[in-house]
């Protein structure tokens, strides 16, 4: 049976196997198909009655598919992993089944959406439903049914051996002493000493990747380990990724769609491909002319030590930036780093989660969980509990690479349940603290807004009404909540240093005056990244030279040059989980910087405010549009105003 109020992380709790997590998942497959059963033998009793049933279907499904990704991205047990790749697979296969089915789509269709038993929220559900069968192919002949389902499971196997690939591809360079590691922080270099062998290992992941492209001085450490970083998947995922690409597209085709990128921008805010472009297009604009006077700046910088510099490499921008906003604005990064113990840092955003929203995270000891480095906190309000969060914050092999927010259960009177998977600093790998930079702690921010959305969206009846009704709001929450990671006063209530000295204010306004640099930067890069991924999912694959558009796309977008022999598209795991939609980032900072704006005004800190957001925004969830969210608690459309304040 579907998980219900029973703790999720049971479900994947360590030392479990690959038999018992399959067969719990294929219990529940068996139990979406039983429930198909009942609804097309119509005897349920209203139209409630039958929605009801279908939800049910639905539970079991997405139980499957939550899992599922969550254990191929974070279980230690091979076997387990595998059995995630073959749980989706098969829940997949079923997914499109039921999405083809004209004797269950005709149940649906046959319901009454006026009936006065059905309230808003079932109403829109039944739409959505209805609207998905159709997107599915429902309505198309035998032979195309059977090719959307063929195709729908070659897509799945090639999404999960993409993201295998990335995430089992470890690399590291090797230093022959620590002289190389000339102006990393102390607490880097005692946490990476010499092995057996003498040699110095650092790797590709983020705790160590993150620290060296802004402190090390070697350069060819930098360059030497970005190229790395830039090859991960390679050379498995270039053929891989072609063959993804060209089923989706087949795909997309076979339902009538020109592109799959046509097919994925159909049900979003942005609505098609065309406005993505314009938008995409209009920021890459927008940010052309702080970006071209910073990256003029850091080139000025770079030729003081070569002057027949051409240009700036992407290993020495994080490097040469810390270097100008040091001289610019007075500030280090590494100043700033000795007041973000990571520990402090879980304790601080959990404290302030709980003042401004209203609830209490209370740390279950005992909770089973995946690994024995997983924290799972009870979340509750007024001695309810209303959902379950795990951390699950450092780096080890065969894990998920980067950052990110699982979920795990929610909706149908069922508590949810989610998680965060990072790669910050191990403290059992530090001789102190494990000290992380603020860009980590704005990504924990980032990753803990998205888990606030997800558990107070959890709470509504309707799976179909999820987190959000179109992906691209999804990043809104979490790129608002990031902003209080540069408010001194939040900052303030956990950021202390070895000696429990509190982090300046005037250090942190001087972050705050050195944040804005590099901005237009890292804005171009990111419109290249949006439309490199909208580009690979609209154009032919028959015809796709896919190294040619990746570098010329670059030459065009990037504000750094075409690098020879790397390959990080290899890597660019948001390829499969985003396909074409990448700006979805851009496109949700636009909303939350409007959002902010208001916030702002009226007060960080002040819990009505938050209350106000989290009562207007988060919770409804999917059961409205993104944009009239934001109407509900603006009182009126967003713009782009405040966007583009911030961007020049």
């Amino acid at each position: 049976m579907a998980v219900g109020h029973t703790q999720a992380g049971a479900v994947l709790e360590a030392g479990s196997t690959g038999e018992a997590f399959l067969a719990f998942c294929r219990e529940n497959l068996q139990e979406a198909d039983r429930l198909r059963s009942r609804l097309k033998e119509g005897n349920a009793s209203s139209e409630v009655a039958t929605l009801d049933l279908y939800n049910r279907m639905e539970e079991c499904l997405q139980d499957v598919q939550e899992f599922a990704s969550l254990a191929q991205s974070v279980h230690p047990v091979k076997e387990v992993r595998k059995a995630g790749e073959t749980a989706e697979q098969e829940a997949v296969a079923l997914s499109s089944e039921i999405g083809l089915d004209h004797e269950l789509y005709a149940v649906l269709a046959a319901l009454d959406s006026t009936a006065a038993e059905l309230d808003a929220d079932a109403r829109r559900t039944l739409e959505k439903s209805l609207r998905d069968f159709k997107r599915a192919g429902v309505d198309r002949d035998e032979a195309t049914r059977r090719k959307v389902r063929e195709l729908n499971e070659r897509i799945t196997k090639l999404g999960q051996t993409f993201s295998r690939n990335i995430r089992e591809d470890s690399r590291t360079i090797e230093l022959a002493d620590a002289a190389e590691l000339a102006g990393m922080p102390d607490d880097f270099i005692s946490a990476h000493k010499p092995g057996d062998d003498g040699r110095i290992r650092i790797s590709t992941d983020h705790a160590d990747f993150i620290p060296i492209m802004s402190y090390a001085e070697n350069d060819a450490l930098r360059e030497g380990l970005f190229r790395e970083r830039s090859n991960i998947g390679y050379p498995a995922n270039g053929e891989v990724l072609e063959a993804l690409i060209a089923a989706r597209n087949e795909l997309a085709q076979t339902l009538g769609y020109p592109s799959y990128a046509a097919y994925a921008t159909e049900e979003l805010m942005i609505q098609d491909t065309a406005k993505a472009r314009t938008f995409i297009e209009r920021v890459a604009e927008l940010a052309a002319p702080a970006g071209g006077r910073d990256l003029a700046i850091l080139l000025d910088r770079k030729r003081a030590g070569d002057t027949g510099a051409e240009a700036v490499m992407p290993w020495e921008s994080a490097y040469l930036t810390r270097l100008e906003k040091a001289e610019r604005f007075n500030y280090n990064p590494a100043e700033a780093r000795r007041y973000f113990d990571v520990e402090k840092v879980t304790a601080g955003i959990l404290d302030l989660s709980a003042d401004l929203f209203g609830v209490a995270f209370e740390l279950e000891a005992e909770a089973p969980r995946w690994h024995e480095d997983v924290r799972v906190y009870a979340v509750s309000e007024n001695g309810e509990a209303i959902g379950r969060i795990y951390l699950d914050l450092h780096p080890r092999d065969n894990k998920f690479k980067h950052a990110a927010m699982f979920s795990m259960t929610a909706y149908n009177d069922r508590l949810p349940e989610g998680a965060i998977v990072t790669n910050f600093p191990d403290p059992k790998k530090s001789e102190g603290p494990a000290l992380m930079e603020h860009s980590e702690v704005t990504t924990y921010f980032h990753e803990f807004g998205h888990l606030l959305h997800f558990i107070f969206s959890g709470r509504q009846k309707w799976v179909r009404l999820g987190m959000v009704a179109e992906w691209d709001f999804v990043e809104v929450p979490s790129q608002l909540f990031e902003e209080w990671a540069w408010d001194a006063q939040v900052l303030q209530r956990f950021a202390t240093d070895p000696d429990g000295a509190v982090i300046p204010a005037d250090l942190v306004e001087r972050m705050r005056d050195a944040k804005d640099f590099g901005r237009g930067i890292h804005s171009r890069q990111q419109m290249y990244y949006a439309m490199l991924a909208l580009t690979l999912y609209t154009d032919d694959p028959a015809t796709l030279d896919l190294r040619a558009v990746v570098d010329g796309l670059q030459a065009q977008y990037s504000p750094f040059p075409v690098i020879e022999d790397t390959h990080f598209e290899c890597g660019f795991g948001h390829l499969y989980g985003y396909s074409s939609n990448y700006y979805t980032y851009m496109w949700s900072l636009v909303i939350a910087m409007d959002l902010f704006a208001n916030i702002r005004e009226r007060g960080m800190a002040d819990r009505a405010v938050a209350l106000n957001y989290r009562r207007k925004v988060l919770e409804p969830g999917g059961a409205k549009d993104g944009a009239q969210l934001v109407r509900d608690f603006l009182g009126r459309d967003f713009s782009f105003e405040a966007f583009e304040e911030w961007l020049s």
